[in-house]
């Protein structure tokens, strides 16, 4: 909990392609009162936005474990999504149905398994 960067509290319900999510920056102090509430609860993880023509890419490096996500944020559901070449090479697997792959999930059991060799196939497509 350095000085640095900035905070936010994200409530987030479902599980897919759709699903509920509100996220609001709050502020240092903010942040210092509701920690103590998350324990137990927390994920660490740095988050970098990458613009990519009309989406932002959203990428989480884990501090706690060996996993980086890639999330986009798609204008409707029936949006196809394109795995940009700069971030192809690195995709491992599709999990955006996959529960052990959400925050809640890894915050109260650790990092979800290492995907199946069989996983690998889609998941640039």
């Amino acid at each position: 909990m350095s000085g640095r960067g900035s905070w936010y509290r994200a409530v987030k319900s479902g599980l897919g392609l759709v699903r509920a999510e509100q996220e609001e920056r709050i502020s240092r102090r903010r942040f210092r009162e509701l920690w103590p509430g998350t324990a137990g609860v927390r994920i660490r993880k740095h988050r970098y936005l990458i613009p990519d023509g009309e989406l932002t890419w959203e990428i989480d490096e884990f501090l706690d474990f060996d996993l980086v996500l890639a999330e986009v944020e798609l204008p409707t559901a029936d949006t196809e999504v394109v795995i940009p070449d700069w971030l192809a090479p690195w995709v491992v697997a599709e999990v955006t149905e996959r529960v052990e792959y959400t925050n809640l999930y890894m915050a109260r059991h650790g990092p979800p398994p290492v995907p199946a060799e069989g996983d690998r196939d889609d998941a640039a497509t």
